[in-house]
């Protein structure tokens, strides 16, 4: 998904909700729904669009408040395990 969504971003830096559920149709998400992975791939076009700085994660989490889970960068990467991956 990763890298059909900068894909996406290199050729269409301003995409809509109907481009990136394009770019990605092909992927197969087993750990969430797409929701949240196209509002992060819209977010990341507008980063990368107005040249924001990514915030620094918080040091302590508050209601509300998103947050990296631990294994995310592990999965990203695809070298992180799913539940059945320990079977």
């Amino acid at each position: 998904m990763v890298i059909c969504a900068k894909a996406l971003l290199d050729a269409n830096p301003n995409p809509g909700i109907a481009d990136v559920k394009k770019a990605i149709r092909g992927n197969i998400c087993r750990c969430t729904g797409y929701k949240k992975i196209e509002e992060d791939i819209l977010m990341a076009g507008e980063f990368f669009r107005e040249d924001l700085e990514i915030p620094k994660e918080p040091k302590e989490l508050h209601m509300n408040e998103h947050f990296n889970r631990p294994d995310a960068a592990r999965k990203v990467n695809g070298t992180g395990k799913y539940a059945e991956n320990y079977a």
